[in-house]
């Protein structure tokens, strides 16, 4: 590591002067970035666990087993409450005691006011909620009357006596399941028929009109549906292929819009032994690799065509997609089909379905909680599931604090504070959500004021069940902001969306995830040369993509400039481990990369051939990138102490041979990283006509060196050895502190 800093601070003193690099840019400079060394300081001898580990659906080697040991925290009984309430309390009769409590979140927000606004003297107001279901039809708004203060801030708790549930959801009795009929029956697989179970819900009063699609937009159809839980465990609508079989592939495009294409003769074979197509839906790849459409179909088995009736293409003659809400594709536990019309819910149950907990999530669209212009607030212990909408929202807020909460089945996003200052969000879990997991931003970046909000130690699953590809578990904007010690998992999207400056991603685990698309990523941020800084450091990322797609583990799309990685393990990746569509001043410094389908660590020349070749984007001077790059002061103090090279950007295409011409990959440093995949695939290092970069003292070899590289990869154990092979080229490298990632 000395020798990096060493080689930095030389570097530092080069980019004081905008000349051209010297030939001997491999040995006398390394990076553009104003590079930290970042490693938490730890015992001498950790103590290390091997975790039971598995191998992934769709590769080879075992998954990671060495990480943080997650201890789940014990709550303790809140005796000194100033304010109780109680599924059976109320609003009008009780006084808010612990024998007479009130009986709704909105009456005890009031009540803390009536208090805060007494006279008396409060080092801080405490809401305990008893356990209990809080039946929630209606949004909770919170505003800057209710705040509370530094000096008196305002807690809303669970008392600790058993789960407080807040809840949008109906209650069905599982009781109320039956087998199907014999004709119903017929429909289905031999195995099928026997363990699928159906309810008429107009037993509830439900009618067909309660049941329909909630459709938000036209070409890509994200609405969301009514949701079954059982047992907090979110059904899929019947779909074929399978969750973890290969997509299907069309063989040919005959229109546009609405869009057309022919299926092979197979596949409408088994379109065709489908009794019912009329309200059957898909979802496809048809305009991009990182954004998919979802519309109704219409089958033609004579020409065998289908036909997305909501959705237009771009014109691709192969797309892959899978179709879903088929009845007699009901053949996979944990599956379900609705008949709306008839307002019949059949189910292919994963378990024993006696005494079990059955959720409908109807057409509750509002969010449990919304906070405007709010400080001084905590939501500690609380659970919330089942709606259409969100679970907390918060806008300028500051020092609001959402911790150790539950969500489930929240069709939109779990948790937001946007344009907010030292938030919080942790040790939460997050499972089965329609958008996003965890969004948080803030900050002024005109001043990189920095807004010190923390999202930490949250395990989030199964996020973008609507919006399946580009919706992230966490996404994290603005300056200054902290995502550490997460656990992300099982999606078909995109983990992380990291915009803005000087924000940090560390010790994360992010795995099992971008199943859908191939032009994604699990880690993404791009097309901004001043959204730089961002540190990503002790991450572990694995089981990324599939062997239909091919998505990136970290992508620094479109130009992405000064970001940072360093310290992180990544295994299995159905595409690249790096993806760095050029910029510069990037640092990939001591990382493990291992079986990557594609490169271990692609950096392309994307933004000067985009420009050569005359793509708007890059359009000189007033392209994207261009025009973000003029609204920001880089010219400032505190820009050029933290983005030294932005203030040397040259602007004239006669330049397109210097160092400092903005579109050239620069200044950029790969160093002491351990790459294993077969083909030996490092990636295009200076695939444009400039490259004034230093890749050096990288190991890079095939999957059969893995036994010569690592303690013991067969038990997930992907330690380097004391006398590591690699060690024969990477020359400093740091030990990564396995034991410290994930959550604790």
């Amino acid at each position: 590591m000395n020798r990096i800093i060493s080689a930095l601070i030389a570097l530092t003193m080069l980019l004081s002067c905008s000349s051209v690099f010297s030939t001997q840019i491999e040995t006398d400079a390394e990076s553009g970035f104003k590079f930290k060394s970042t490693l938490t300081e730890t015992e001498t001898e950790p103590e290390i666990t091997l975790h039971d580990t598995v191998t992934s659906h769709y590769f080879t080697l075992p998954s990671p087993s060495i990480y943080s040991d997650y201890t789940e925290k014990e709550r303790a009984i809140v005796n000194d409450a100033d304010i109780y309430v109680a599924p059976d309390g109320n609003d009008n009769t009780g006084d808010g005691s612990f024998d007479k409590p009130y009986a709704t979140l909105e009456r005890a927000r009031n009540a803390a006011n009536e208090l805060k606004n007494s006279g008396a003297v409060f080092d801080g107001i405490t809401v305990a909620f008893k356990a209990g279901v809080y039946q929630t039809l209606s949004q909770v708004r919170f505003t800057s009357s209710d705040s509370g203060s530094e000096e008196c801030p305002i807690l809303y708790t669970a008392y600790g006596d058993g789960e407080v549930l807040f809840k949008g959801s109906v209650t069905l009795n599982a009781d109320d399941f039956t087998t199907v009929a014999e004709a119903e029956g017929d429909r289905l697989s031999d195995e099928a028929k026997s363990k699928v179970r159906v309810m008429d819900l107009k037993k509830y009063g439900i009618t067909s009109s309660m049941l329909k699609l909630n459709q938000t937009g036209t070409a890509s159809m994200r609405g969301t549906n009514v949701e079954i839980s059982i047992n907090r465990e979110l059904y899929t609508l019947a779909q074929y292929p399978n969750r973890t079989d290969r997509l299907l592939q069309t063989r040919g495009l005959v229109s546009k819009s609405p869009a057309k294409y022919l299926i092979s003769d197979g596949d409408m074979d088994r379109v065709k032994s489908w009794g019912e197509t009329n309200d059957i839906w898909g979802v496809g790849m048809m305009n991009n690799e990182w954004n998919e459409v979802t519309s109704p179909l219409t089958v033609n088995s004579s020409k065998n065509t289908i036909t997305w009736s909501k959705a237009s293409s771009t014109g691709g003659q192969q797309i892959h997609y899978f179709f879903f809400n088929i009845f007699e594709e009901l053949d996979d536990p944990g599956e379900w089909y609705l008949d709306r019309e008839n307002c019949l819910m059949y189910i292919y149950p994963n378990s024993d379905l006696e005494g079990a907990a059955v959720e409908l999530t109807l057409d509750i669209q509002n969010d449990f909680i919304s906070l405007q212009d709010c400080d001084y607030i905590s939501f500690d212990g609380l659970s919330f599931m089942g709606t259409r909408g969100n679970g907390i929202t918060g806008s300028n807020c500051d020092h609001v604090t959402v911790n150790d909460c539950y969500f489930h089945a929240i069709m939109g996003t779990a948790v937001s504070f946007t344009n907010s200052y030292y938030c919080t969000v942790s040790d939460c879990e997050i499972a089965y959500v329609g958008r996003k997991g965890i969004v948080i931003g803030g900050g002024v970046k005109a001043t990189l004021k920095e807004a010190h909000n923390l999202v930490d130690n949250n395990l989030i699953t199964h996020w973008a069940l609507y919006t399946r590809t580009f919706t992230p578990a966490i996404d994290a904007s603005g300056q200054g902001n902290t995502v550490s010690h997460n656990e992300l998992a099982y999606s078909t999207a995109t983990a992380v969306l990291m915009g803005g400056n000087l924000n940090y991603f560390e010790y994360n685990m992010v795995h099992d995830c971008v199943t859908l698309a191939s032009d994604c990523s699990a880690f993404y941020n791009g097309s901004s040369w001043t959204s730089g800084a961002n540190i990503l450091r002790y991450n572990m990322f694995y089981n990324i993509g599939t062997d239909q797609k091919g998505p990136a583990a970290i992508y620094w799309d479109d130009g992405m400039a000064y970001q940072s990685a360093y310290g992180n393990l990544i295994v299995n990746v159905g595409g690249h481990g790096f993806s760095i569509g050029g910029g510069f001043g990037q640092t990939v410094v001591n990382n493990i990369i291992v079986n990557t389908r594609g490169c271990a660590c692609l950096y392309d020349s994307r933004p000067y051939i985009g420009n050569r070749s005359g793509d708007s984007f890059y359009a000189l001077g007033n392209g994207f990138i261009w025009n973000l790059y003029k609204s920001t002061p880089y010219t400032s103090t505190v820009w050029r102490e933290n983005f030294p090279l932005l203030a040397q950007v040259l602007q004239d295409e006669t330049d397109k041979y210097a160092a400092h011409f903005g579109f050239n990959p620069a200044f950029s440093l790969m160093c002491d990283n351990v790459y294993l995949n077969n083909g030996k695939k490092l990636g295009g290092y200076g695939c444009g006509p400039v490259h004034y970069s230093a890749v050096v003292d990288n190991y890079l070899e095939e999957l059969t060196t893995l036994d010569d590289v690592f303690v013991d990869y067969r038990k997930g154990d992907y330690r380097l050895k004391e006398d590591s092979a690699a060690f024969s080229a990477v020359r400093d490298f740091e030990e990564i502190p396995y034991h410290l990632i994930g959550r604790y």
